[in-house]
């Protein structure tokens, strides 16, 4: 999955700001008790969260969207989203779900 640059010095930057960044996985309910899977924690500036968010929709075949600097989920998604963020580079350690 690409999500670098081309350079290597901002591939380098954007791993370890991925590998540092305190990731929060949770759901809220919404209108007409639908639940919403919000993510958290993941560096607007440093991560493309529009490709980060498409990833996600294509793997759940889902709705969502990007709205200040939360990745919103339609479903529930809660119990599948680290192996996920894993592979996109993210650490599981410093995944927090709720």
């Amino acid at each position: 999955m690409e999500f670098l640059s081309e350079d290597p010095f901002d591939e380098f930057l954007n791993e370890q700001d991925r590998e540092n960044a305190k990731v929060i996985i949770r759901t809220e309910m919404r209108r007409f008790r639908k639940p919403v899977t919000i993510i958290e924690g993941i560096d607007a500036k440093a991560n493309n969260l529009e490709k980060i968010a498409k990833v996600l929709k294509g793997h759940f075949a889902t709705g969502g969207t990007v709205k200040e600097g939360l990745i919103l989920l339609q479903g529930d998604h809660r119990g599948s989203i680290s192996t996920i963020l894993t592979e996109l580079g993210f650490k599981k350690d410093s995944m927090e779900i709720q």
